[in-house]
């Protein structure tokens, strides 16, 4: 099952509380993990952030046309902090959606986060001058350049 935006069948309150609720499951995973909670274990949080990839990456690919060109980020987004947050001990999550056309990313656009407390802005500065940028050899010619509904989950966490 795909994990985009435009699957999402329903009305748009309905497609803003499943970005929200996937954004709780990651800020709770940051609680407990972080350096002054107990809980999550590494794994558990690993296998959380695996989904997310392997889900980015089973959306690369369309049943009903040619597939999205081969490629990845230019560079990994790193977010900073907020200041307010890491001085208070907050964790939290944002989910930002886009989409990619000719390896520029458009359309940036915060999709959920918790707590409202600036992380979203934190994550969305750090996309702004990214890239996608394709591989030089593609295994299919004819694959796709733009691919619109993609989804980059940030977690916010103190260090252990």
């Amino acid at each position: 099952m795909r994990n985009t935006y435009e699957d999402r069948k329903g009305p748009d309150w309905l497609k803003r509380d499943y970005y929200r609720a996937s954004a709780w499951s990651m800020a709770m995973s940051a609680y407990f993990s972080s350096s002054r909670h107990k809980g999550a274990s590494e794994e558990e949080i690993s296998e959380i952030m695996q989904s997310y990839e392997d889900q980015e990456a089973h959306d690369h690919h369309d049943a009903d046309g040619p597939v999205f060109c081969e490629g990845g980020m230019n560079r990994t987004p790193r977010p900073n902090y907020p200041t307010q947050n890491a001085d208070k001990g907050l964790v939290g999550a944002a989910l930002i959606g886009f989409d990619i056309e000719d390896g520029e990313l458009v359309n940036l656009e915060i999709l959920a986060e918790v707590p409202d407390s600036g992380f979203a802005e934190a994550a969305l500065k750090s996309m702004e001058s990214l890239r996608w940028e394709f591989d030089d050899m593609q295994p299919d010619a004819a694959c796709k350049r733009s691919r619109g509904n993609m989804v980059y989950p940030f977690l916010f966490q103190m260090a252990r």
